[in-house]
């Protein structure tokens, strides 16, 4: 027996891994069905303890049983015809091998253990029982582990070879998909470690209300069937969670005033218990039931406020999942014009909860759904128990806008919550996992090309491409990570590499620590990062700025900003733009790093609104049509702007109230009549040209800046209620009745503005 065991084993150390699916067990069931064939069979006992003779009674053609002790590093085992030397104890959790006699296969049916998670695992070898649900995918219930193992595996019986889990490798490599209840499973651990496996009873449910029969089999069965499918897909589980069920909005607003003072309608969650009104649909349900699946992570201690986005748009997920609505990339699809809005109106993540959308819900359900395709979505609840731990005041908000919060999801994730954003308001999403995208290098295949960013001297960011080939691989080779500046990490052979190349154009030479990369396979820390810099990386971008009569600007005004900005391979500006003023002769110079860039024009008097954009044909208001510089190609160029006027103007004057007072602490600025940008960098769209926002004074006066070609005047009042415009027309409230000032750089003087009454009063 001992020698077929070790067969086994080594076979599961030295394995060529092949994709391969393992067959699934009904959760729900009251039995699990399991396939003996001839020959060794690995199966998890999940039953209460067991005299070894109850099995050899029940299953006819076992003929030998094996178990495999981690503690002592030690096998033993037990023939049929030796029952009655010494009794045997099948223990819940354990592993068995069972060796099958004959030449076909047979079916084992035995009942279902109860759910139940802690495995204690030895550093080496550990055969165990999967005591946890079906269908849960291997990475899900392997991450708890990740970094304490090297590797686990399922004995394909029907085969006699492995389905593995290498876990220091890509998905792609992995044969080993998922872990049914009643799985005998190998780990190789590398320390001692307890494993947590998922778990979770059905919820007790509470009705409330008079309620059908029909109703109450109809929500039993859907809870049962979120459970299953959250279990699976987002790999968390409730455990001792206790739904309320309300048969309409009117009970539960009673019950919910009556037991908090507060009237609750069609759903919520609190703590363990989430309350349901029929009235409101299932999908209130599976939303609320989420929020259960998230409060679960409590289980790992005292936790701080998560992010709104991430629950809400998690629950949002989780509710168009569990209808059917969407799935898989298609969810992508459907979120891109809300993407596009958050972009276009300058929120983001960050800032997600203080904005629009109730708490931003289908932005974070993006972000959750991306995090989910990238086999990290367990992360989700235990991200919170990371913020748990932050210092006494210094993680205090729920946004992820404070820079703990920040750094504990980075850790977490592996991606910051800004390159989130990156990738989320891209123009095509990808939710492909990022191991995909891993390549192994082996000796005999070519170059390794890897994209990149290094930073320039000017502090930004440079795109490029490293050629990286193998030089020597590792006498005992296996698999590590490397991030080369600022790539993506990727699992590569260890061993020693060379860097052939790294191309980021515009002339620009890297620099590198060493030019020979070391990577080494350390249990302690896989990872290895190469840091590369730029230097000799400067491109110029000079020129004139001129007034519509062909002169400078300054000094008959206060001049104007000429901004660069970076251009990303979508189109967006990701960044602040560069930004410099030119001299009194309007010549400016802006050294950058190379490039591809958009010039625009703002005055600094007016605060930032742009003069518009540079275009072959002049300046535009239409950004769609602005130029772009390519310096890489050349990283010296020259550029005149002309500006549409000669001067800032001023636009003064006085507001009277309706009954013929001064209007004091009105709001007043002045725009612009045709279509333009707002601050380029957020995407925000404005209408022209916006200037200072100035209050009126005590005796409703006002005296602002403004530059452009045409102007009319908005008016607020105190609380930012919009009271209509005024131009040389008159004051309307009709946006198609505005009229407007041809400034040509004239100032506009003593305006006397009566206010109707509106519906703001």
């Amino acid at each position: 027996m001992l020698r077929h065991i070790g067969v086994v084993l080594a076979a599961a150390v030295s394995a060529v891994v092949v994709l391969g699916t393992l067959g699934q067990a009904d959760d729900g069931e009251a039995f699990i069905v399991t396939e003996l064939h001839p020959g060794w069979n690995l199966i998890g006992w999940v039953q209460e303890p067991t005299p070894v003779d109850e099995l050899f009674d029940s299953v006819a053609e076992l003929d030998r049983i094996a178990v495999y002790d981690s503690a002592s590093g030690t096998w033993s085992e037990k023939a049929r015809a030796e029952q009655s030397e010494g009794q045997w104890t099948l223990r819940s959790g354990r592993a068995y091998w069972l060796h099958v006699s004959g030449e076909r296969a047979i079916e084992w049916m035995r009942e279902r253990g109860s759910y139940s998670n802690d495995i204690e695992l030895k550093s080496g070898s550990n055969f165990v029982a999967w005591r946890a649900l079906d269908r849960v995918p291997a990475a899900v219930g392997l991450r708890q582990i990740r970094n304490s193992t090297v590797a686990a595996g399922r004995w394909d019986a029907a085969k006699q070879q492995w389905r593995l889990a290498p876990v220091l490798l890509p998905f792609s490599y992995w044969s080993l998909s998922e872990f049914n209840h009643g799985d005998g499973v190998w780990i190789k651990a590398i320390e001692d470690v307890t494993w947590r496996q998922l778990t979770g009873e059905s919820p007790s449910v509470t009705f409330i209300g008079p309620v059908t029969d029909q109703q109450r089999v109809d929500t039993l069965a859907e809870l049962e069937a979120y459970r299953e499918l959250f279990a699976v897909t987002f790999g968390g589980v409730v455990s001792g969670a206790a739904v309320v069920v309300f048969s309409d909005n009117g009970v539960s607003a009673k019950w919910s005033s009556e037991a908090s003072g507060t009237a609750h309608s069609c759903g919520w969650a609190r703590g363990w218990e989430a309350y349901y009104s029929i009235s409101c649909g299932k999908s209130t349900l599976a939303h609320e039931y989420f929020h259960l699946l998230q409060n679960a992570a409590s289980e790992w201690g005292r936790l701080a406020v998560p992010p709104d986005w991430m629950t809400e748009g998690g629950a949002v997920y989780a509710t168009l999942l569990s209808s059917s609505v969407v799935g898989g990339p298609g969810f992508a699809d459907q979120m891109s014009t809300v993407w596009r809005g958050s972009q276009a109106d300058g929120r983001g993540l960050s800032t997600a909860g203080e904005a629009g959308d109730h708490h931003q819900y289908q932005t974070g359900a993006a972000a959750i759904h991306l995090l989910m395709q990238s086999n990290q979505a367990e992360e989700l609840l235990l991200y919170e128990r990371l913020l748990s731990s932050a210092p006494p005041g210094v993680h205090h908000h729920a946004y992820g806008a404070d820079a703990y919060s920040r750094t504990a999801f980075e850790e977490l994730f592996g991606v910051s919550i800004p390159a989130l954003e990156t990738r989320l308001y891209g123009p095509a999403p990808s939710f492909e996992s990022t191991n995909a995208q891993a390549t192994a290098l082996q000796t005999q295949e070519p170059p390794l090309r890897l994209q990149l960013e290094i930073e320039a001297p000017d502090g930004n960011r440079i795109e490029g491409t490293a050629t990286i080939s193998l030089f020597a691989p590792a006498t005992d080779s296996h698999f590590a990570v490397l991030a080369l500046g600022g790539s993506l990490s990727v699992p590569i052979v260890t061993g020693r590499y060379k860097v052939q190349a790294v191309d980021v154009g515009g002339g620009c030479q890297v620099g590198f620590e060493a030019p020979l990369i070391v990577v080494e396979d350390r249990f302690d820390n896989s990872y290895t990062t190469v840091r590369l810099k730029a230097t000799g990386c400067e491109a110029v971008v000079s020129g004139t700025v001129l007034g519509r009569d062909g002169q400078p600007l300054q000094p008959r005004a206060r001049g104007v900003w000429v901004e660069l900005y970076a251009e990303s391979e979508d189109g967006l500006h990701r960044s602040p733009p560069t930004r410099v003023e030119p001299d009194q002769r309007g010549r400016f110079q802006a050294t950058v790093a190379p490039g591809r860039y958009a010039i625009g024009v703002s005055p600094i008097e007016t605060g930032g609104a742009v003069f518009g954009w540079v275009t072959e044909e002049g300046l535009s208001l239409d950004r769609t049509r602005r130029s772009i510089l390519d310096l890489r190609s050349d990283p010296e160029q020259e550029v005149t702007v002309r500006l549409p006027l000669s001067r800032t103007i001023r636009v003064s004057g006085v507001v009277h109230e309706p009954n013929g007072r001064p209007a004091e602490s009105l709001t007043i600025f002045v725009e612009g009549s045709s279509w333009g940008y707002l601050r380029p960098w957020t995407e925000g769209m404005s209408r022209g040209y916006i200037g200072w926002r100035q209050r009126t004074d005590s005796r409703g006066r006002f005296d602002l800046p403004f530059a452009g070609q045409n102007a009319v005047i908005v008016v607020l009042n105190e609380h930012d209620c919009h009271l209509g415009w005024y131009g040389p027309g008159g004051f309307t409230t009709d946006l198609s009745e505005i009229s407007y000032w041809a400034t040509e750089d004239r100032d506009i003087r003593n305006l006397r503005i009566h206010l109707p009454r509106t519906a703001c009063e």
